[in-house]
């Protein structure tokens, strides 16, 4: 119901995926995760913390990429100060669409990829223009990670 004691001994942590852990306590759990100095993603979905009274979701750690959905705990009218709560729905505002068809046209498939890190990279692209190149229409969502 907590993460193991000697987390905050890795300091050159970048990621933290801890989803569906039963996790409890908030507050210990932000405070020893706002110690490593270099993590970068944090994913803390489905787990049973109760963040109704910490203030803006994305004010929890602000240097650190978080995803906080499906928590028993969670408020679901808490507003973060740049948008609407994280939802099963895409929160990420980084999104390039690169369809298969001139003039609008959309393709018979679209294929969403996620980017790593938030940051526009080649991942799938590969894998798109092999689809496209087997005269297959398909259109293109990049999204970066929220």
């Amino acid at each position: 119901r907590a993460l193991p004691a000697g987390i905050e001994k890795l300091r050159c942590i970048q990621f933290l995926y801890a989803h569906g852990n039963k996790l409890v306590d908030a507050d210990s759990l932000l405070a020893c995760l706002r110690s490593l100095p270099t993590l970068k993603i944090v994913g803390l979905g489905c787990n049973c913390l109760d963040l109704r009274n910490l203030g803006p979701v994305d004010c929890l750690l602000p240097s650190v990429r978080l995803g906080i959905g499906w928590n028993l705990g969670s408020d679901p009218t808490l507003i973060p100060r740049y948008g609407p709560p994280l939802t099963e729905l895409i929160s990420s505002q980084a999104l390039h669409f690169d369809g298969a068809l001139p003039n609008g046209v959309r393709g018979r498939a679209l294929v969403v990829c996620f980017m790593a890190q938030g940051a526009p990279t080649a991942q799938f692209v590969g894998q798109v223009q092999a689809c496209r190149a087997s005269q297959l229409e398909v259109d293109a969502l990049y999204v970066c990670d929220p």
